[in-house]
């Protein structure tokens, strides 16, 4: 029997032993439960009110008050259990006012997101846990608002005033998010009336030499964004980016080209990428998507080119060989090649290589490398060795579990004796299937230099003397 079936009957077992309690039996049953644990009162308080919707509010609002209140610091470890806490509280708002009373749910929500400032100051919440949950409200809000609204009709400018009024008290700006929201929170009239708002409002923070950390202008020019991307119109997106920040950073012009793609604006968001980016791989990424959409195959392959040049990924050279004509693609495969033996990367340098169907190239690349193996990621190394061991190179991956054995003793990485133990056993069994060494040192001489050079690491040779690992030293 699978769990979900026995959960279910478990389920109807208790449905039926309590349907056979009486009135006085199952209050005296909820009197028991009452006070044991603190979530399970909260869940019994809540269902009590549940016909009521001014109660339940004010109940909910007490235990948001308790979160205002509080000046206890809570440290980076406590940062989880402490968000778990908030997520219970908006689990509640969600159950017990979300689906009847999604009008009041608003109002506790607001009150809810706004309590994120003192909550901010006074944790260390690294890991995000804590803003992870205050998102997650801004985002139940935006859900409430629309069902409210699917519910009743409004007098005209209600939504904005509510929202003015919300918004007061959000010193951290939480509740902009709601504009981005594409859960209809506010129709397209009202994000019109809130665009010019806040673009008066980013105009007089630029006139007043604002700078963009101030409150003020930072307020404006999220809401305009906000507000750009509800109505999803990239050109006012962009508007508010160059009123704030007239000379664009790289970064801001890729945010920009990509809020046009998504529009299916190609041209535009090629007009943002205004500089040579011969030394930017991401604006010439940016610049192939929009050539995709264009549908023109000449400037992405020069582009594509241009990346290969700068980044000589396998992805990259079998995107540029797919465009290439046919007769081209040999001439092309060449030079990947000599570029590849050129590169700084050999790790990079190796695999492409491979890619190329080139293993013994590779693996005499690998070899010249020497020491300078141990400086590269070992993601990377590792993920070579496995081509290598697909391409039934053997020498290959041993090179690569070396330098990733001796990284970590060189270090004296004691964290990490565990992997070098993994590594050791990686190489007893590549060395089983007797490769050809060349003129690297076989298994035995290599365990016995690692000895030599090591003889301190007693945590990792801890975890391979008197294993089958050293059985050939």
């Amino acid at each position: 029997m699978s769990s979900d079936s026995q959960d279910l009957n478990n389920s109807r077992d208790l449905q039926r032993r309590l349907k056979k309690l009486s009135k006085s039996e199952l209050t005296q049953l909820l009197l028991e439960l009452h006070g044991r644990h603190e979530e399970v009162d909260a869940f019994i308080d809540l269902f009590l009110l549940r016909r009521s919707p001014a109660a339940l509010s004010a109940n909910l609002s007490e235990r948001i008050q308790t979160i205002g209140q509080s000046r206890q610091f809570i440290r980076y470890g406590e940062t989880f259990g402490y968000a778990a806490q908030l997520q219970q509280l908006l689990q509640d708002i969600d159950a017990s006012l979300m689906e009847e009373y999604p009008l009041q749910a608003c109002d506790i929500l607001a009150e809810f997101i706004t309590t994120h400032e003192k909550v901010f100051v006074r944790s260390d919440d690294s890991a995000g846990a804590i803003s992870d949950v205050y998102r997650e409200a801004v985002a139940m809000m935006a859900r409430a608002i629309a069902s409210a609204r699917r519910r009743q009709r409004f007098p005209e400018g209600y939504w904005l005033s509510r929202f003015a009024e919300w918004r007061n008290k959000d010193a951290c700006n939480l509740l902009l998010g709601l504009l981005a929201s594409d859960k209809a929170c506010f129709t397209d009239s009202e994000l019109s009336q809130l665009a010019w708002r806040y673009e008066r409002q980013l105009r007089q923070a630029v006139k007043k030499g604002l700078a963009p950390q101030d409150d003020y202008f930072r307020e404006a020019l999220a809401g305009l964004q906000g507000t750009a991307q509800a109505m999803n119109d990239p050109d006012l997106y962009a508007q508010a980016v160059k009123l704030a920040y007239p000379e664009l950073s790289d970064f801001l012009k890729i945010e920009l080209a990509e809020n046009y793609l998504k529009a299916s604006e190609p041209d535009k968001a090629l007009a943002c990428l205004d500089t040579p980016e011969a030394e930017n791989p991401d604006l010439l990424k940016i610049r192939l998507q929009a050539y995709e959409q264009l549908g023109d195959r000449v400037n992405k392959r020069e582009a594509l080119q241009r990346l290969f040049n700068l980044e000589p990924t396998p992805e990259h050279l079998q995107a540029l060989l797919q465009l290439a004509p046919r007769e081209e693609r040999e001439d092309i495969i060449d030079d990947a090649i000599q570029s590849a033996e050129q590169a700084g990367d050999g790790a990079l340098a190796a695999s492409l290589l491979l890619e190329l169907q080139q293993p013994q190239r590779a693996l005499a690349l690998l070899q010249q490398q020497g020491a300078a193996l141990q400086q590269y990621y070992h993601g990377d190394l590792l993920a070579l060795a496995e081509r290598f061991k697909e391409h039934r190179i053997g020498l290959g991956a041993i090179l690569c579990y070396r330098a990733l054995l001796e990284d970590i003793l060189n270090r004296s990485y004691a964290k990490a004796y565990a992997y070098a133990a993994d590594y050791m056993k990686e190489l007893a069994e590549l060395d089983a299937a007797a490769p050809d060494y060349k003129t690297a040192p076989d298994h035995g001489a290599f365990l016995a230099e690692l000895r030599r050079a090591h003889p301190d690491k007693a945590g990792f040779w801890s975890r391979v003397d008197g294993s089958v690992l050293l059985r050939s030293v």
